[in-house]
């Protein structure tokens, strides 16, 4: 009997594009103060990069995250929509977005909820896991640009596979990784090579 293959997706930074969101959000309303180009991004918190340029600036990079409106008006990455389509009529493969909420998770989870409805169609919105310990989610791949995922489980089901940004270049080497949505050989070898089971 085949396995169905379990592909766990994260949501920001993997799907939604939320660099580009809080970068043009934060020169907008300080065009005075200095900026983090998304390029020179070396911590997967935003606000970490913000206070090493300037203590006190990563509080304010996190008003902007904690706003209302915030999640919904992330765009989709290039390619990320088609990606997800094509991923979920693949046989044998069973996807799921699997997102961290903030802590302070008002209005972020049901703005989660919103934009996967208008991205990708009430069909995925029965395929929305949210966790605060992706560990602890069995599954056989997550996609996630996060570097380090740690939780209760010190080795989880999943291959952890790198979706590539600035601040995980130094994994690229040692890991399975995407590049980009846009990479379809790429990332079609990745979640249908049966040698993850």
């Amino acid at each position: 009997m085949a396995t169905t293959r379990v592909v766990l997706i994260d949501m920001d930074g993997v799907l939604a594009d939320f660099e580009q969101r809080v970068l043009d959000t934060y020169r907008e309303r300080y065009p005075g103060l200095g900026h983090v180009p998304l390029h020179e991004r070396k911590h997967f918190y935003v606000d970490s990069d913000y206070d090493k340029l300037s203590p006190g600036q990563g509080a304010v990079i996190d008003d902007i995250i904690h706003e209302a409106g915030f999640f919904t008006s992330l765009q989709p990455l290039p390619g990320a929509i088609d990606a997800l389509n094509t991923i979920a009529t693949l046989p044998g493969v069973s996807p799921f977005i699997c997102t961290s909420p903030l802590t302070r998770y008002n209005p972020c989870i049901t703005e989660k909820y919103d934009w996967v409805k208008r991205h990708l169609g009430e069909w995925w919105l029965r395929r929305i896991i949210l966790t605060k310990d992706k560990t602890v989610i069995a599954g056989h791949i997550l996609i996630d640009d996060k570097p380090l995922i740690t939780g209760a489980v010190s080795s989880p089901s999943w291959e952890h596979v790198v979706f590539e940004t600035a601040y995980n270049q130094h994994l690229l080497p040692t890991v399975r990784h995407i590049s980009s949505w846009l990479n379809v050989e790429q990332w079609m070898h990745i979640i249908t090579n049966k040698s993850i089971l």
